[in-house]
């Protein structure tokens, strides 16, 4: 006893490590979302466009710079040294004073001394230079460019989460897709699995009754064909089955090793409110806004090359100090160094420039009348993509009305064909053709559902309003 719940537990276990992890249509494109890299380098554009908001902001701050710079002299050229001449000059004048001095005691006049001769000649520098500079630069006014600059910021961030906004839906848009090929290709399965089933059922009544001999041998193999030609069908579906799994598993950014598998449910009732459909694709497509969003810029642009027409003011203030010294130490003492502060206004006024401003202005407005010109053409678009998205499903919807209409004939000719046959009134092929008639009909329908729920898919992503959620009656 104990050997057998053990077992069951393992065969428990395994089952769910084999069947893998199992994703609901919110699950799995949240999953997808997370994962896809065109989705996460569309959100670092976003995160990017906060840093171009600060670099445009920093346009009205000032500038502050410091400079330090220090040179060593290895050579200079001799000069004259003047304060040679200069102290010869009083030497002389000075023993000119004491020699009237010694011949006439009573003149009123005083000794004076002689100074030391400096060399005639001296170093054109010295052999040390410092120079330290602190400067400050405040825009004051640069013809709008600031602002603007502001502006299109603002503009280039609101475009950037549209972007990111666009992507998303694009994910969405494409996994729910995949999501309902799964579920149409499993209701196939399930359709061929019936039919299979029931053509075993009727071979192994054929096969009685060849027994019996109350049928022909043509009819038992028309039978066991029926069978064969239904186990290739039910392996094709398997493979596209198995297809369309490994192309979700790499839109959701599955790792290949492990299983998954989808829970969900087909539904053809269910269907949109298409009440001011254009309305509402015309405000809520990404792809709109996105162009509407670059026409602006355009617009800005005009402005920025407009603004190279004004005056540019800026406030200055500096600082600056210099020492020239053979000794580091003596930097600064006084007399070996000089500093000196200013502040002021300079202003760069634009007169005339071979009328490149003017052509830059003309350039920026073509664009920007051609931005809004893709505007109106993709509004039309759009509108237009709307309509044929609702036409399809309108479509798809009367073609499921009839499908259900088909397959109920189908259903009961089957049950007639099969009583007459049942009584020895027709033959196996009348019977095979019945079951065929109504296989390809179920498959018909199912096809007809994919259909309609890739309209439905279409129709939302034409209005740019896409769900998470699943389509529910």
């Amino acid at each position: 006893m104990r050997n057998s719940t053990v077992i069951a537990i393992f065969l428990l276990m395994t089952g769910i490590v084999l069947r893998g992890e199992v994703y609901d249509l919110k699950k799995a494109i949240s999953t997808a979302l997370a994962n896809n890299e065109t989705v996460q380098s569309a959100e670092k554009e976003l995160e990017k466009s906060e840093y171009v908001y600060n670099e445009a902001f920093s346009g009205a701050l000032p500038k502050v710079e410091a400079n330090l710079t220090y040179l060593r002299n290895l050579y200079s050229s001799k000069i004259t040294n003047m304060e040679y001449y200069l102290s010869a000059m009083s030497n002389g004048i000075a023993g000119l004073n004491n020699t009237i001095l010694d011949y006439h005691p009573d003149s009123g006049l005083s000794e004076m001394t002689f100074s030391e001769l400096p060399d005639e000649d001296t170093e054109a520098m010295s052999d040390n230079t410092i120079k330290a500079e602190l400067s400050l630069i405040q825009p004051i006014w640069l013809g709008g460019k600031v602002g603007t600059a502001l502006e299109i910021a603002v503009i280039f961030k609101d475009l950037n989460k549209k972007a990111y906004e666009l992507e998303k839906n694009k994910v969405v848009t494409e996994i729910k897709k995949n999501f309902y090929q799964i579920l149409v290709l499993k209701e196939t399965k399930r359709v061929m699995d019936l039919v299979k089933s029931d053509a075993y059922k009727n071979l192994e009544k054929v096969e009685k009754l060849f027994a019996e001999g109350l049928v022909s041998e043509y009819d038992m193999i028309q039978a066991r064909v029926r069978v064969k030609s239904v186990e290739p069908k039910i392996t094709s579906v398997n493979n596209y089955l198995d297809l369309a799994k490994e192309y979700m598993r790499i839109n959701m950014g599955l790792s290949d090793d492990g299983d998954f598998d989808i829970s969900g449910e087909l539904t053809e009732t269910v269907y949109p409110d298409t009440a001011g459909l254009d309305r509402k694709a015309v405000e809520n497509r990404a792809e709109l806004q996105l162009l509407e969003f670059q026409r602006q810029l355009y617009e800005k642009n005009v402005t920025i090359e407009y603004s190279n027409h004004l005056p540019n003011i800026l406030g200055l203030a500096n600082y600056t100090f210099q020492s020239q010294t053979d000794d580091l130490g003596d930097t600064f003492e006084k007399n070996c160094g000089v500093g000196t502060f200013n502040v002021g206004v300079t202003a760069n006024i634009p007169i005339f420039n071979g009328f490149g401003t003017k052509a830059k202005v003309d350039q920026a407005k073509v664009d920007e009348k051609k931005a809004a010109l893709n505007v109106q053409k993709t509004s039309r678009l759009i509108k237009l993509q709307v309509r044929d998205a609702l036409s399809k499903l309108n479509l798809a919807r009367e073609e499921l009305v009839l499908r259900d209409n088909e397959i109920s004939e189908y259903e009961k000719a089957l049950q007639i064909t099969q009583v007459r046959y049942d009584n020895g009134l027709c033959t196996q092929l009348e019977l095979t053709g019945a079951q065929t008639s109504l296989e390809t009909a179920r498959l018909n329908k199912v096809t007809t559902l994919q259909n309609y729920i890739g309209a439905m898919i279409d129709l939302e992503a034409a209005v740019g309003v896409i769900s998470t959620d699943g389509f529910k009656n």
